[in-house]
């Protein structure tokens, strides 16, 4: 993995490349569910096993990183940093009640997602005990092409800047409705623009859909998702696009508590976006 300044369109006079090297290997550990070994990440970056010993080593020294007995987890300190940067968007406080009422309205998860290069974070999800659930965890990555978060998100970004996010990413086929190719998602992405949501049937995994709408901060800009997930088993299509106008709601008072601007629709609101 390459990680100098062209490679992250970075002006290379105020670049070091150690911390981003570092920042690296702290985003793959993060984005994993277990802990990380040295021979994994090394096979995983195509960097040098020594580098990554000295990498992870030092952050453990420093907090981001603990180490245990499988590898290295995310630390104290990174954990602390996260929490600092949520709160700073001021997303998290306006969200939660939202959040709440949302699942119990619903019966149903609800996650919050926002962007992250080619990925989605989850930052908060209220989980619902019921027969056959989805579970989400906090912290966690997902490609954004073939989750229904990640394409509304997408759609508020000019088709260049999508391009951009995504030119490097391997759009492997995840689920039996996956949209592998950037044509497919760029075609999907006007259709999201126009209706306001996006459905994932299958797409992210066999067994898994989901619903997500956009929400808008107070630049007009897509600040994050608000989304339901059920168990494909469970809940038909149908049943899960029954959810929209509940979710609507939700995101259009998250939006409004963020001071968005005014829109007559969605469609409007995306194309301030773009």
């Amino acid at each position: 993995m390459s990680t100098d300044a062209e490679s992250v369109g970075a002006d290379p006079r105020y670049y070091v490349e150690s911390v981003a090297r570092a920042a690296h290997v702290l985003k793959v550990i993060a984005s994993r569910n277990g802990p990380a070994s040295v021979a994994g990440l090394a096979k995983h970056l195509g960097w040098n096993k020594a580098a990554v010993y000295r990498i992870v080593r030092t952050l453990d020294a420093l907090g981001f990183l603990r180490s245990t007995d499988g590898g290295y987890v995310p630390g104290p300190a990174l954990i602390t940093l996260g929490q600092a940067a949520l709160e700073a968007t001021g997303l998290l406080p306006v969200a939660r009640p939202h959040l709440e009422t949302l699942s119990e309205a619903l019966g149903e998860t609800v996650v919050l997602t926002v962007l992250d290069g080619p990925d989605i974070v989850y930052i908060d999800c209220i989980e619902v005990e019921a027969v056959l659930m989805t579970r989400s965890t906090v912290g966690a990555h997902l490609p954004a092409y073939c989750t229904c978060s990640g394409q509304v998100q997408l759609a508020g970004l000019p088709d260049s800047e999508v391009r951009k996010r995504l030119c490097k990413v391997d759009m492997v086929n995840r689920g039996p409705n996956t949209l592998s190719s950037l044509p497919e998602l760029t075609g999907r992405l006007d259709k999201i623009r126009s209706e306001g949501y996006a459905v994932n049937d299958q797409e992210l995994a066999v067994g898994h859909r989901s619903l997500a709408v956009p929400v808008f901060s107070y630049d007009g800009k897509v600040a994050a998702a608000l989304s339901v997930s059920v168990p494909a088993a469970r809940v038909p299509l149908k049943g899960l696009k029954g959810f929209l106008p509940t979710l609507l709601t939700a995101a259009d008072k998250i939006s409004r508590d963020l001071g968005a601007p005014a829109a007559s629709s969605l469609t409007e609101a995306y194309e301030r976006c773009v």
